[in-house]
């Protein structure tokens, strides 16, 4: 298991912004209970309107959060829909588990062990 955390911070102006690629699992986590959407594409690209699922406290108990485990392969879109009062972006805490920590290749001469870990915020 490798977490990936990490805060963003998205204004509409921005559109779709990528969150992450096929992910094991995905929790994200609208700080300032704004609307907002997420889309999955099965390739990268930019999704349409009807591609994202809106999520709302204003409409919806527990719209503030979003929970896939497991999570579909693909390519996994965020985008704000409200702007702050004064035009500040909307803030977003995000976990995904991209599953490999390591690998370990084995040919007959050698052994290789790649050790790039992903490294996590303060999330």
């Amino acid at each position: 298991m490798a977490l990936q955390t990490s805060d963003i911070a998205i204004t509409p102006s921005q559109g779709w912004v990528l969150l992450a690629t096929n992910p094991v699992t995905l929790i994200v986590r609208n700080r300032d209970k704004k609307p907002f959407q997420v889309a999955i594409l099965a390739s990268p690209g930019t999704p349409t309107d009807a591609q994202g699922v809106v999520f709302s406290s204003y409409s919806q108990a527990d719209g503030h959060i979003v929970q896939i485990d497991p999570a579909p392969s693909g390519v996994y879109y965020l985008r704000a829909l409200v702007d702050g009062a004064a035009g500040e972006s909307t803030k977003f805490g995000f976990l995904s588990d991209v599953a490999v920590v390591f690998g370990i290749t084995v040919d007959t001469t050698a052994i290789t062990v790649d050790t790039t870990l992903t490294t996590c915020d303060a999330t």
